[in-house]
């Protein structure tokens, strides 16, 4: 088993078909930059015009677009958060 585009490929079974139309696949993800970066106080720094740059703690907004209807009872939806490894000292030579 391996993961492709998102999904397990489930090659020895014969099942890939089957877990692709049960999937619903993600077209697009709007992270409102600019007016996330405005509300955490991060607008200043040299990526946030590249990057979503959050405060801990704080909300914050995003829309996905999957390729069919979100249905609630069924379906599941993680967000995965990563942080990067800039430090301190570099953080702050990041700002514009």
């Amino acid at each position: 088993m391996r993961k492709i585009n998102g999904i397990r490929k489930f090659v020895k079974l014969g099942l890939e078909s089957e877990v692709k139309s049960v999937c619903a696949n993600v077209e697009m993800v709007e992270l409102y930059l600019k007016d996330n970066t405005k509300a955490h106080h991060t607008s200043k720094f040299e990526l946030a015009s590249e990057a979503l740059l959050l405060r801990r703690g704080q909300p914050f907004y995003l829309a996905v677009r999957l390729n069919r209807e979100y249905k609630p009872k069924k379906d599941t939806i993680r967000f995965i958060a990563e942080c990067g490894k800039l430090n301190l000292i570099d953080f702050f030579f990041h700002l514009k």
